[in-house]
């Protein structure tokens, strides 16, 4: 893998909205949170393009390694804050579907890298 740079910057901005959210409002559960959803989620679909500019790394793996950081470090937070549920499959494709629009996101930034470098 010769991109696993950005790949690991990508799952740590997963986890770091998780955690940021977590902060912002604790007692809740961070996908419950509207705040996630207003400014975490966008703000992921931002790092997502921005990684797809400023990386060479395929926008399959950019969008899916900040999607999966995302995804098992929600399901570790949740194991270790008391259990997980029988429905962590359905939690984890529900982070891969996630997922979709931040393989847009950085495919649209390597477009946008594309067309600034006149290719």
């Amino acid at each position: 893998m010769r991109h696993w740079r950005t790949l690991v910057v990508a799952a740590a901005l997963g986890i770091a909205v998780i955690e940021l959210v977590v902060i912002a409002v604790p007692g809740r559960e961070p996908l419950d949170v509207p705040a996630y959803w207003r400014f975490g989620y966008p703000a992921m679909l931002i790092a997502s393009a921005v990684l797809g500019y400023a990386s060479s790394a395929k926008p399959l793996h950019i969008g899916f390694a900040l999607g999966l950081g995302h995804g098992l470090w929600f399901v570790l937070r949740s194991a270790l804050a008391g259990g997980i549920s029988n429905l962590w499959p359905l939690g984890l494709a529900m982070f891969a579907l996630l997922s979709l629009p931040l393989i847009a996101a950085a495919w649209a930034g390597t477009r946008a890298k594309e067309w600034a470098e006149g290719s």
